[in-house]
């Protein structure tokens, strides 16, 4: 699975990152908006109407590293993002390729970083502690597409527009990285959130 989100403030604090320190010689990629990870769906059929259950497990990696002006040293910062999400959502088919729905959302996201001597054997991951527990509302529009005659493998795009009614607070990312010193302006109005997930389906059973 491939998706696209709107992540300006986790694209904001890496930029940060990067401008603070023109030493790097590789940036960390300032783009996470897209992201990749696997997909498990369930879901029933009564007519036009359908409802999923849906697991979402994103993840996506990035680093920095140069020679510390401080210390000589070749040095290198791992940060690892992990998202996922349970989605339970209800919806119409409007033809038997095309539908739209509302779902509502449960998700977690983890940081995880490590520093160390681009010479050393990298050291294991700590976490950064933040509020990872995300709620939502979604609406979507459903397109499916077969793939195979039998229908069992077809892909699905799903473009969604989502209200966070509890969202993740990456001041404590912002902290680790860039230090408590730099200004971290929490934007409060930032609850809205839109996408589109493309999905790689294999499906069983009778639609």
């Amino acid at each position: 699975m491939s998706s696209y989100t709107n992540a300006p403030l986790l694209n904001s604090i890496l930029s940060e990152y990067n401008s603070t320190r023109p030493w790097l010689t590789t940036k960390m990629d300032n783009n996470m908006n897209s992201m990749t990870g696997l997909c498990f769906n369930t879901g029933i059929y009564i007519g036009h109407f359908f409802m999923d259950l849906d697991w979402v497990g994103r993840n996506k990696e990035t680093y920095g590293e140069g020679i510390s002006p401080s210390t000589g040293l070749m040095v290198r910062r791992d940060l690892k993002i992990r998202s996922n999400t349970f989605n339970s959502g209800l919806g119409y088919l409007v033809i038997p390729y095309l539908g739209f729905g509302t779902s509502i959302d449960f998700g977690s996201v983890k940081c995880l970083t490590r520093v160390y001597k681009s010479s050393d054997t990298p050291p294991d991951y700590t976490k950064v502690a933040f509020t990872d527990l995300t709620c939502g509302v979604s609406l979507f529009a459903l397109v499916r597409i077969p793939v195979s005659k039998n229908g069992i493998l077809h892909i699905d795009i799903k473009p969604y527009y989502q209200l966070m009614i509890v969202r993740s607070n990456y001041g404590y990312l912002h902290d680790e990285l860039n230090g408590s010193n730099i200004f971290y302006e929490d934007p409060g109005d930032l609850r809205n959130n839109f996408g589109f997930e493309i999905k790689l389906q294999v499906g069983f059973g009778n639609e």
